[in-house]
Protein backbone atom coordinates (compact mmCIF):
# COMPACT_ATOMS: atom_id res chain seq x y z
CA UNK A 1 0.00 0.00 0.00
CA UNK A 2 1.55 3.28 -1.13
CA UNK A 3 -1.03 5.52 0.57
CA UNK A 4 0.16 8.33 2.83
CA UNK A 5 -0.52 8.46 6.57
CA UNK A 6 -3.84 10.29 6.25
CA UNK A 7 -5.04 7.99 3.49
CA UNK A 8 -4.09 4.88 5.47
CA UNK A 9 -5.94 6.25 8.49
CA UNK A 10 -9.05 6.95 6.42
CA UNK A 11 -8.97 3.43 4.96
CA UNK A 12 -8.46 1.77 8.36
CA UNK A 13 -11.10 3.93 10.04
CA UNK A 14 -13.53 2.74 7.38
CA UNK A 15 -12.73 -0.87 8.27
CA UNK A 16 -12.36 -0.55 12.04
CA UNK A 17 -14.15 1.64 14.55
CA UNK A 18 -11.33 3.93 15.65
CA UNK A 19 -13.42 6.44 17.61
CA UNK A 20 -12.31 4.94 20.93
CA UNK A 21 -8.65 5.39 19.98
CA UNK A 22 -9.30 8.91 18.73
CA UNK A 23 -10.81 9.78 22.12
CA UNK A 24 -7.81 8.24 23.89
CA UNK A 25 -5.46 10.24 21.69
CA UNK A 26 -7.40 13.42 22.41
CA UNK A 27 -7.26 12.80 26.17
CA UNK A 28 -3.54 12.03 25.99
CA UNK A 29 -2.84 15.25 24.06
CA UNK A 30 -4.85 17.29 26.59
CA UNK A 31 -3.02 15.64 29.50
CA UNK A 32 0.31 16.42 27.81
CA UNK A 33 -0.65 20.09 27.42
CA UNK A 34 -1.77 20.28 31.05
CA UNK A 35 1.46 18.66 32.27
CA UNK A 36 3.55 20.97 30.08
CA UNK A 37 1.92 24.06 31.61
CA UNK A 38 2.37 22.64 35.12
CA UNK A 39 6.01 21.88 34.36
CA UNK A 40 6.63 25.46 33.23
CA UNK A 41 4.95 26.83 36.37
CA UNK A 42 6.97 24.54 38.63
CA UNK A 43 10.23 25.46 36.92
CA UNK A 44 9.49 29.17 37.30
CA UNK A 45 8.70 28.66 41.00
CA UNK A 46 11.80 26.55 41.51
CA UNK A 47 13.99 29.17 39.84
CA UNK A 48 12.56 31.87 42.08
CA UNK A 49 13.04 29.74 45.20
CA UNK A 50 16.63 28.95 44.26
CA UNK A 51 17.42 32.58 43.48
CA UNK A 52 15.85 33.85 46.71
CA UNK A 53 17.53 31.13 48.77
CA UNK A 54 20.95 31.81 47.30
CA UNK A 55 20.56 35.53 47.93
CA UNK A 56 19.50 34.93 51.54
CA UNK A 57 22.07 32.19 52.27
CA UNK A 58 24.82 33.12 54.67
CA UNK A 59 28.34 33.03 53.26
CA UNK A 60 30.46 30.01 54.08
CA UNK A 61 27.50 27.66 53.94
CA UNK A 62 28.47 24.09 52.95
CA UNK A 63 26.92 22.32 49.98
CA UNK A 64 24.84 20.02 52.18
CA UNK A 65 23.53 22.90 54.26
CA UNK A 66 22.68 24.90 51.13
CA UNK A 67 20.85 21.94 49.59
CA UNK A 68 18.90 21.40 52.81
CA UNK A 69 17.99 25.09 52.82
CA UNK A 70 16.84 24.89 49.18
CA UNK A 71 14.78 21.77 49.86
CA UNK A 72 13.17 23.36 52.89
CA UNK A 73 12.23 26.48 50.93
CA UNK A 74 10.92 24.42 47.99
CA UNK A 75 8.71 22.42 50.34
CA UNK A 76 7.43 25.59 51.98
CA UNK A 77 6.11 26.85 48.63
CA UNK A 78 4.52 23.51 47.80
CA UNK A 79 7.05 21.97 45.42
CA UNK A 80 7.10 18.19 45.68
CA UNK A 81 9.59 15.62 44.52
CA UNK A 82 8.94 13.96 41.17
CA UNK A 83 8.36 10.69 43.01
CA UNK A 84 5.44 12.23 44.94
CA UNK A 85 4.04 13.91 41.83
CA UNK A 86 4.26 10.74 39.73
CA UNK A 87 2.44 8.66 42.33
CA UNK A 88 -0.56 11.00 42.23
CA UNK A 89 -1.17 10.49 38.51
Amino acid sequence: MLAGGKERFDILSGIFDLRHYERLESRARERFRTCKVEQQQLLATLEAVCRDTLIAAPTGLGKTQLLEMLLSRARSVGLRSSRTTASTM
